[in-house]
């Protein structure tokens, strides 16, 4: 089904319609494990970092992860 057939076809129905006809899957999802590190910043880096995380809704060290997280992602790709 191509990609326009298939909008359209959600467009006009419901995965309410579709429920009975699904199947249970095993799929079973994992938290990745993550491990605590400390590191040392100047309060004035910290600083900036919480207002740029409340500007985006998150706490500080979610921000810092989505940060490190998009670097090596970035640098894995252009390398």
């Amino acid at each position: 089904m191509e990609k326009g057939a298939v909008r359209e076809y959600w467009r006009t129905h419901s995965v309410a319609d579709e429920w009975d006809k699904l199947e249970d899957g095993d799929i079973v999802f994992e938290r990745p494990k993550k491990i605590g590190i400390s590191i040392r910043i100047d309060r004035e880096i910290v600083d900036g970092i919480k207002k740029q995380a409340e500007q985006k809704g998150l706490g500080y060290t979610a921000y810092i992860r989505s940060v490190l997280t998009q670097l090596v992602r970035n640098k894995e790709v252009n390398a």
